[in-house]
Parts: C-alpha cells; structure tokens; sequence
C-alpha cells in the first residue's frame, strides 16, 4: 500500500495516519481459451485476431513450426502491434515445445476500464464460437474504505471521495492480490 497523493480537500491524519481497508484487490482484465493450441490447430492455419485499444492483430499459425514456436511468433505480434496485452505462459525451460498448451491472455493494466477481444476459427481456442469475436472485460477496481469511509476505487487507486469527511481526495494505491480484508495504517500530512 502506497500513498499518491492528496488534494487540499483532504484532512491531515497527523502521526498516527488513517485506516485502510481493502475489500477487493484490483486484477487486470483475463481470459483463457478452453481449447489447446496442438499441432493439429497450427496445421490448419489457425486464424487468432485480438484487437485492444483500437489495435488489432491477424495471426495465422505457421505450419511446419510447433506449438511453442507459435505461441513466440503471437507473442512477437502482440508486442509489435503495440497491445496492451501480454500472453501468459507458463515457464518454457524444460519442457516439450510440441505440447499442446491453452493460450491466455491478460491486459496489463488493473480495473474495468480496460478491456480486449479475442476471436479464433477454432471454438474454445480464445472465443466460444468460430469466427465470432468474444469480449473479455473482466477487469475489477479495488474496493474499501479510507478513514472507515467509502472510497472510489480505480484500477489500484482508491479514492476519498466528494464529501467524504476526512479522506475527502487522499488517493492510495494497493498492489496487493489478497481478496481478503487489510488494515493498514497511512499518515496523511
């Protein structure tokens, strides 16, 4: 937990500081397909299309090239698109680049503003039908009190808010994962 900052409005906490309580961690927007990526997939030339922020990408598997040379050349394309995206993968040292592997993708930013679409010719692969886009916007804002007063959460920054007694404008942001309550104490000066 960190402060940001705080505007005029805000009381000062003095030494002891104020009580935050999270309710709800911030988690970024994320979605898994259901079906692997295989070889059989990559040899039918896949057709994967993500668009985020007004960019998208048009990706077809590379016959010939196995699954974690696939899941590369994706993840080249995302980043040369400039998305917002990264692909999640699990740790590749070791392991059999031929095996089938679920492809998820998460946006890098925290909260419901944020969002992306996912469309594949195969079902399951990243949308739920063929060819028919699914929008992923599963993002949630962190939730809880400052002062034991309500707060605006957006992204990871939880705000005091409008009229708000004393934590009217004091922002604090939570990098935690923790779904659970925490208390913590900031002093506001």
């Amino acid at each position: 937990l960190e402060f940001v900052d705080a505007t005029e409005e805000a009381t000062s906490s003095g030494l002891g500081g104020y009580e935050v309580t999270i309710k709800t961690a911030a988690q970024r927007a994320l979605h898994s397909g259901t079906v692997q990526l295989s070889q059989a997939v990559i040899e039918s030339e896949e057709q994967i299309t993500i668009s985020e922020g007004g960019r998208t990408v048009n990706f077809r598997t590379i016959k010939g090239a196995n699954v974690e040379q696939n899941l590369n050349e994706l993840d080249l394309a995302i980043k040369s698109a400039g998305l917002d995206l990264e692909l999640v993968r699990p740790e590749a040292k070791g392991t059999d680049g031929n095996l089938p592997q679920n492809i998820t993708l998460r946006h890098k930013q925290f909260g419901n503003d944020h969002e992306f679409q996912v469309a594949s010719n195969t079902p399951g692969l990243l949308s739920a039908q063929a060819d028919v886009p699914t929008l992923v916007q599963n993002g949630v804002d962190v939730a809880g009190e400052i002062a034991g007063e309500e707060s605006t959460g957006h992204g990871q920054v939880l705000t005091g808010g409008p009229g708000a007694g004393v934590a009217e404008g004091i922002r604090v942001r939570y990098t935690g994962v923790a779904l659970i309550v925490n208390l913590f104490l900031i002093p506001i000066y």
